[in-house]
């Protein structure tokens, strides 16, 4: 039986990384219309994972927005107004717990569902706020389904920094090498395998590039590249030989 098994959210639990993509090309047109926001969903891709000021930032020269964002609110830095206005968007798609349950994805749903059989304790570790994180987790019903949930707001530093990982492994007194995380990005799987988690990363179509990657430089083994229908089984195997 595992120690611990920790559920990253965004991309794993719910596909609202592809929300936050639509709302990060939505706050881009508001900045300079002429921008097509499909092409700054596109360029959040390598993004995906990572904090909120290392995203805007990326976005802010890529398309050149900093001025523009500066002019939207010169009272805060560029990041910070670029931030504010995509959060506006994204908070409003996720008032709407329907639109949230559209994306949600089965596999991991089900792992959540049977956690407790395997596992000592679950957690979520994700680098989003609390704000963000709870409307989620309430609209796909899992608001007391895990016995710690760890946000950005907990932590000083973001995926693929171990931090998030460290703590929830802490809440729980869990040993990271009996200890399980489900991830579906680079960067989150960076940081589990940085905490000492056995990891497996459940690709997208936004992250199978990243995670080959990562297969292929030895961070993850191969057996832990797992698809949606295999997940469960990968899972129970793991809880069965710790």
């Amino acid at each position: 039986m595992l120690d611990l098994l920790a559920f990253d959210l965004d991309g794993t639990l719910a596909d609202t990384e592809s929300l936050k993509g639509q709302s990060y090309g939505w706050a881009a047109h508001q900045l300079r219309p002429d921008i097509d926001p499909a092409d700054v969903e596109a360029a959040y891709v390598p993004y995906i994972g990572g904090g909120r000021e290392t995203i805007a930032a990326g976005l802010l020269d890529h398309f050149d927005l900093a001025e523009a964002a500066r002019a939207h609110d010169p009272s805060v830095e560029p990041w910070k107004s670029f931030v504010t206005l995509r959060l506006g968007r994204y908070r409003g798609m996720l008032r709407d717990p329907d639109l949230v349950r559209r994306h949600a994805l089965p596999a991991a749903l089900a792992v959540v569902e049977t956690a407790h059989r395997m596992a000592h304790a679950t957690a979520i570790v994700t680098t989003t706020d609390r704000a963000n994180a709870w409307p989620v987790l309430d609209a796909l019903g899992l608001g007391d389904a895990f016995d710690t949930v760890v946000t950005s707001d907990d932590v000083e530093a973001h995926k693929p920094d171990p931090c998030g990982y460290e703590l929830a492994l802490g809440h729980v007194g869990a040993d990271p090498a009996r200890s399980l995380a489900i991830e579906d990005s680079p960067t989150g799987a960076r940081a589990a395998v940085a905490a000492g988690l056995t990891v497996l990363a459940v690709p997208t179509e936004f992250t199978r590039a990243g995670l080959l990657d990562l297969v292929r430089d030895g961070v993850l083994p191969a057996d832990g590249l797992v698809e949606p229908e295999d997940l469960a089984e990968a899972v129970r195997r793991r809880a069965e030989a710790a």
